[in-house]
């Protein structure tokens, strides 16, 4: 808004007349008419005064909207740190998720966890007798074999029975095919 009008708005507002505000002022009503019509304006003596008059700012007066501008900056700045909070509260959450699944998951790692050596391996060992002399066969599920004691013929004879997968009927077999050769198992 130019300043005339505003200071014809303000005039009329407040309910005075022109000679009122000259008196007010210390102006000639003249003066008030040539700023309301726009052929002159106040000096910044004059603007104070009015200013005072009205109770407004010299902004306000001469049409500077400087309030609605720091507003606008204000709710700019609102808005970012919004944003930056909103971010933060995703980056937390995120944080603490991954917290949880590493304790959680070193939990279950250690309560879950078994040695290969005490689930898995199986181990069977039979005493036999043959002629007088004593073997000591084992097996073990991860694939060992042994027969001490035992030539070479009658270790390739007993390691035919060997499956590691099934011990038990392995040593069953062994232990027959010592029977069988008049031997015998314990």
């Amino acid at each position: 808004m130019k300043l005339a009008n505003k200071l014809l708005e303000l005039r009329k507002k407040k309910g005075i007349s022109q000679e009122e505000l000259a008196e007010k002022i210390e102006v000639t009503r003249q003066t008030i008419s040539n700023w309301e019509t726009g052929e002159t304006s106040p000096n910044l003596e004059q603007a104070a005064k009015l200013s005072q008059f009205y109770q407004v700012s010299l902004d306000e007066l001469v049409g500077n909207d400087i309030q609605n501008i720091a507003l606008a900056k204000m709710s700019n700045v609102e808005k970012l740190a919004g944003i930056m909070i909103t971010i933060l509260k995703v980056l937390g959450v995120l944080f603490l998720l991954y917290l949880i699944l590493m304790i959680v998951g070193g939990i279950l790692f250690m309560v879950v966890r078994k040695s290969p050596q005490e689930s898995f391996i199986q181990k069977s060992e039979l005493t036999c007798t043959l002629q007088e002399k004593d073997y000591v066969i084992t097996i073990e599920s991860d694939g060992l074999y042994n027969c001490s004691n035992c030539d070479a013929d009658l270790h390739d004879r007993l390691e035919s029975y060997v499956n590691f997968d099934d011990i038990e009927n392995s040593m069953n077999n062994i232990q027959t095919e010592f029977i069988s050769l008049g031997g015998t198992c314990k």
